[in-house]
Formats: structure tokens, sequence, C-alpha cells
């Protein structure tokens, strides 16, 4: 399961929430007041940037050829970068990055340091 990835991965926890479109602005409030302000959160879901302000914003995809799911859409304008299935690892610069990746269960050194610098910055 995903949650058991983020476990294997280092996470100190992590929660399975499901909430309609209707339901998930309480949702998202109820697990913000049950943690620590400091805490860091990784969400994986296309509707949740419509509802809060993330420090970064990646979109996964399995691959450039491959269709988007419609909720995909929803993510435009909070992309801070994309991550795409490939055959080999590239990095391509731009307004919005794209990192393509041949195993999608790793991150490449150049994502890695990207992701480190973008949130490092004050």
């Amino acid at each position: 399961t995903d949650t058991a990835r983020y476990l294997a991965s280092g996470a100190s926890r992590a929660f399975l929430a499901t909430a309609d479109d209707d339901a998930l602005p309480a949702a998202l409030q109820t697990l913000r007041s049950a943690l620590a302000p400091d805490t860091h959160i990784l969400f994986e879901s296309n509707r949740v940037p419509g509802h809060l302000h993330p420090d970064l914003c990646l979109a996964v995809s399995q691959g450039e050829s491959r269709k988007e799911k419609p909720s995909f859409q929803m993510l435009a304008g909070a992309i801070d970068a994309r991550v795409v299935a490939a055959r080999e690892d590239s990095f391509e610069r731009g307004d919005i990055p794209v990192f393509r990746l041949a195993a999608l269960g790793r991150v490449s050194p150049e994502m890695q340091n990207w992701i480190r610098e973008r949130l490092t910055q004050p």
C-alpha cells in the first residue's frame, strides 16, 4: 500500500484518508489541527492543492503518452515540477522543470538537489 511505502521510506507516520470534494476542506482542517504546526505533510492527491497552498507540488505521471485523469488538470496552477516515468533519467529545466525517471520508486540526484534547494529557500 502507499502508506506502507511511505513508512518503509522513513516516514514517522502515514495515514490513509479519503473525502469527497465537499468534505475535503473539513478533513484537511481536522488533520492540520491534530498535528504540530511545524509538521511536514506529504499529500498524494490531485485535489488537495485546490484547498491549501503546498510548499512544493510535484505532479507525477506514468508516462508522457498516457492520458491524465481529469483531476490532474486541477494541479495546473500549483505544479512546481513534473515527474514522468521514462526509459532513462533526465532533467529538463524550464518554467516547470521535468524530471524523467527510469524508476519512479527512487529519486534521481538532480531531483533530490532541486527539492532540497526549493525547501530551504526562505
